[in-house]
Formats: C-alpha cells, sequence, structure tokens
C-alpha cells in the first residue's frame, strides 16, 4: 500500500465507522412518552410465570419457588394478576398472593378434553372456596369459542356448576366479537369479560389510533349487554414481531399503546386487566415471535420499560455498533489483501448486516430449541460475506458467481465460485419460499428481512469494485462468459427472477403497502432477482 492510498483508506475508514454508528444510533435515540395520567399501580396483570425453557406444551411447568418469585416482582407494580389455570402448579398461587397482598382473578382452562376441564373446575372450585379473601372473581374458560374447542352449550354448563358452588362472581373470557355472537352466554355469568386486542383485529389499528376505537367497541359490548358489569380481560401491545397493516410491534409502540390505555382507564373508570406480567417464549413457535412479546418484563425478568418515560428500541444498541466494527475487521482480515476504500466500506457493510441478522434471530427465534433454523443461516450469510470481500477488486473471471448456469457447466471452476454459486442459489429458493408462505399463510410469520440482506445487496457492493462500473451486468460480473445457448441453468436463472419478483408483488398486494415490513421484504426480493435476472437476459 502506496504513502497515497493511506489519506483515502482513513477516510473510507472514518466514514464506515460514521455510518455504522449513525446506523445503529437513529432509530435508538430515547422517545419520549406522555405523562401517565393514571396511578402507577396499574388494576391487574395476566401471569403466566413460564421460563424461557418452560412450556404447557412439553409440560415444563414453574417451581412454587419461580411463581412465588414472579409475583413479588409484580408488588408495587399491580393491585392484582390473572391466572389461566387452576392446575399445572397454579395452585400455590393463593397463597404466595395473600402473603404479598395482591388479588387475583383465578380462572379454570377449558379446552377439547373433558377430563381435563372437569379436573380444572374442580381445582378452581376447591382454591376459591378456600382463599375467597385473595380470590376475588372467577374465569371459567378462556377464547374457547375463538377456538372452537367447545360449544356455547357446553361452556354454559360449566359455567352453571362454578357458579352453583362458589361465592365469587363468574365470568367467561373471549373475545369482544365472540360475545356478540354468542348473546346467550351472557344469562350464565355475572360479569362479562372481554378481550381488546387492536393489533389482532381483522383491520389492525395503529397503536396511536386505539383510543377511540376501544371506547366505540366497549360501548357496543356495554349496548349488548345492559347492566353487566365489562372487565377488559385482556389489553395490550407486542413489544416485537410482524407487522400487521399499519400496526407495528415495538418497544417504542407498546409504551405508547399501554400509557395511554392506562390514562384512558383512568379518565373513563374502565375495569381491566393488561396483557401480560412477562414475555411468553413458548408461544413463539405458534405466533412467531409476536406471541412471545406482550410482556412489561422478558423472558429474564429484566423489566423492559416504565409507562409514560422516554424508551430506547434497543437499549444494547451501543454493543452492536461495537460487534458490528470488530466483524468488519475480521472480515477486512479475510479478505486476503491490502485493503482498498472500497474494501473498508463493504467490510463494515457486511459487519452491520452481520450482526443486524445475529440480533434479530435471538430476538424472533427467543429460545434455544428454535436457533436451531436461525444458527445455520447466519454462518451461510458469514461465508458469503467473506466470498465476497475475497472477491472485491478481483477481475471479473475470478469473482464468485451467483450465475446458476455456472453450476451446471461441465469445466472445473474454482471452489469460491461454486460455493459463491451455491449459498446465492439456496438464498434465492429460501426467498422465494419465505414470499409464497408469507403470501399465503402468513398471519403467524415474521418477515426475516434480516436474513438476506448479504445475498441482496452483496452483489451491490461487488459491482461497486469491478470495471464495469456502473454496469450492472451480473450475468459477466459473478462468473465467466456465459454460454448464450438455452440449456437447464438458462432456464432456471429465468424462473427464479420472475419467481421473486411476481411474489413480491403477491405479497404487497396481500400484506398492503401500508405495511412497512412487506414492503421492505418485497424490495429485497427484487433487488436479490437482479443478477439472476441479467444473467438470463444476457443469454438471450
Amino acid at each position: 500500500m502506496g504513502m497515497r492510498a493511506l489519506p483515502a483508506l482513513i477516510a473510507a475508514g472514518l466514514a464506515a465507522l460514521c455510518l455504522s454508528f449513525v446506523f445503529w444510533w437513529l432509530p435508538n435515540r430515547p422517545v419520549a412518552m406522555p405523562a401517565l395520567q393514571a396511578p402507577e399501580v396499574l388494576q391487574s396483570l395476566s401471569f403466566a410465570p413460564f421460563r424461557r425453557e418452560q412450556s404447557p406444551l412439553t409440560q415444563a411447568y414453574p417451581t412454587a419457588a419461580e411463581i412465588e418469585a414472579d409475583l413479588a416482582l409484580l408488588v408495587g407494580r399491580t393491585k392484582g394478576i390473572r391466572t389461566y389455570t387452576a392446575r399445572e402448579g397454579m395452585h400455590v398461587v393463593p397463597e404466595a398472593a395473600r402473603r404479598l397482598g395482591l388479588e387475583v382473578t383465578h380462572s379454570a382452562w377449558l379446552g377439547g378434553k373433558k377430563s381435563i376441564n372437569d379436573a380444572e373446575v374442580a381445582a378452581l372450585i376447591e382454591q376459591a372456596n378456600r382463599y375467597p379473601d385473595v380470590i376475588k372473581r372467577v374465569i371459567v374458560g378462556n377464547e374457547v369459542l375463538l377456538r372452537r374447542d367447545l360449544k356455547v352449550e357446553e361452556i354454559a354448563r360449566y359455567l352453571r356448576e362454578v357458579r352453583g358452588a362458589v361465592k365469587q362472581p363468574v365470568s367467561y373470557a373471549d373475545v369482544w366479537e365472540f360475545w356478540l355472537k354468542n348473546p346467550q352466554l351472557a344469562e350464565e355469568v355475572d360479569f362479562i369479560t372481554v378481550h381488546f386486542l387492536p393489533y389482532w383485529e381483522d383491520h389492525p389499528v395503529a397503536a396511536g389510533l386505539t383510543r377511540e376505537h376501544i371506547l366505540a367497541v366497549h360501548a357496543q359490548v356495554q349496548a349488548a349487554f345492559p347492566g353487566k358489569p365489562i372487565l377488559i380481560g385482556e389489553v395490550g401491545w407486542p413489544s416485537l414481531g410482524r407487522d400487521r397493516e399499519a400496526a407495528r410491534p415495538s418497544r417504542v409502540e407498546a409504551v405508547r399503546f399501554l400509557t395511554g390505555f392506562a390514562s384512558l382507564a383512568q379518565e373513563k373508570g374502565l375495569d381491566y386487566n393488561l396483557v401480560e406480567a412477562f414475555d411468553q417464549v413458548w408461544k413463539a413457535r405458534m405466533e412467531g415471535s409476536v406471541g412471545g412479546s406482550w410482556g412489561l418484563f422478558d423472558a429474564d425478568r429484566q423489566e423492559k420499560f416504565k409507562l409514560g418515560q422516554p424508551v430506547v428500541e434497543r437499549p444494547h444498541w451501543p454493543w452492536l455498533f461495537v460487534a458490528s466494527v470488530g466483524v468488519g475487521l475480521v472480515l477486512l482480515a479475510a479478505a486476503g489483501r491490502a485493503p482498498t476504500p472500497l474494501s473498508v466500506l463493504a467490510a463494515q457493510a457486511f459487519g452491520v448486516m452481520l450482526v443486524l441478522n445475529a440480533d434479530s434471530g435471538i430476538a424472533l427465534h427467543l429460545n434455544s430449541s428454535q436457533w436451531l433454523p436461525s444458527g445455520p443461516h447466519l454462518l451461510a450469510q458469514a461465508v458469503l460475506a467473506v466470498l465476497f470481500m475475497r472477491a472485491i477488486g478481483r477481475p471479473p473471471a475470478h469473482v464468485p458467481a451467483t450465475s446458476i448456469a455456472a453450476i451446471h457447466r461441465p469445466d472445473p471452476a474454482p471452489r469460491e465460485i461454486r460455493i459463491g454459486e451455491g449459498l446465492m442459489l439456496i438464498f434465492a429458493s429460501a426467498c422465494i419460499y419465505q414470499l409464497f408462505m408469507l403470501s399465503v399463510a402468513g398471519r403467524y410469520r415474521d418477515f426475516p428481512i434480516a436474513e438476506f440482506l448479504v445475498p441482496a445487496f452483496g452483489p451491490l457492493l461487488l459491482a461497486a469494485g469491478t470495471d464495469f462500473r456502473r454496469r450492472l451486468d451480473f450475468g459477466r460480473l459473478f462468473g465467466r462468459e456465459l454460454p448464450r445457448s438455452p440449456d437447464h441453468g438458462h432456464r432456471a436463472e429465468g424462473l427464479i427472477s420472475y419467481l421473486l419478483v411476481a411474489l413480491a408483488v403477491i405479497l404487497l398486494l396481500v400484506e398492503r403497502p401500508t405495511n412497512r415490513e412487506a414492503v421492505a421484504f418485497a424490495v429485497l426480493a427484487v433487488v436479490m432477482a437482479l443478477p439472476h435476472l441479467a444473467a438470463f437476459r444476457a443469454r438471450d
């Protein structure tokens, strides 16, 4: 490296550091929230004390000590809690709540198995009668109609059994629409327990626009059941997950919603229970990351935010910045040649992409068992980033190919080229699969944007380092001269490029342009299609 190149390298390094810092800092500045116009102690919180590796699906339940420790965390934050079962270790809740001064809305879980339902109802009745000073009201069944586990008549039978055996007020809990569809259930309860979850509405409501929606729905339910007290049994906002139109899960949006709702409840005298105290990691397997991200505390019992106070989306962003700089330096060393201004900038860009992928993977997959699909994905991106770094500045004939046609050519190719071709093919196929699934069954699927950044934007960085300058002739850029005669690889290039573009358009039609994540993923897919489309067109 000559002395003349040193100033350019220093300038590129400083620019890379500044751009990386801005990338992490800008979206993670503290966001001010409206002052909380309500008592800091909430009325009630949903209480399901499962730890990170515990789940009712695997019958791994919290211990009595863990349950009491979780209840102790809630003292001073809420007046009471709402449970969802009287079994599975939750029989210790009333006694522990009594010692800690918490009120309990206790519940029996109803599902499709009669033996379990009978055991739940018996346990609820026994505990309600043993702890009448702590258990202030009881709920028999939670969203049973929504799940279609039982008919209305079967639920009514359980309600009558409990009402005849306990002194506390009795209710059934479901989404507000199902109460309006089954008004006969009101005759079997002492109060109506409805769930208001604007994020999950058929027409999702943005966090900042929920006040009028909640008041309108509450008035509708009140008009349908005059004289019956109404408990908003679940109301909340997720801090992580996929966008649903303009409804966007995030820490900022969660604090904005919860602060506004708590103040609204105080103003209008609403009876409510917030969902929920702790993130439920196990729900992510069924509902995506959004299912496990409704808590005031995360799965490690760290408080995620405080209502009415400024909130930072990624509080750990300085560590992510440091990690991206470190990864960028490793990639720069892996390039195996003297650095250039372009390679310095590219290394830091790849570093940011990989760290963002790692951080998003930890958040989206939440526990160790769900890291299985994301770990290899991150490793594949890292390998591809190394190949791109080694290719920057090389003549086009030695650049790793994205061309599928080159895979089928009989003449041998260098190992790096074959690996690069194979990885680009895998990523393109995976992106097609994700686009398809998000379009046909995307309700509980996250948008895996960070998992495709390197294969999407790596070719653009690589193009900047070739003598093609502003030309994006990817067909020759990522291989050698490609055969013009149609072959299997030729047809595959065309199929992949057109599928990526077509499915990106379909995704936007399904999700609507108000969904920022859908727009971003569609753009990413189109960018991924460019090398394959250019290679296909080059052979026509």
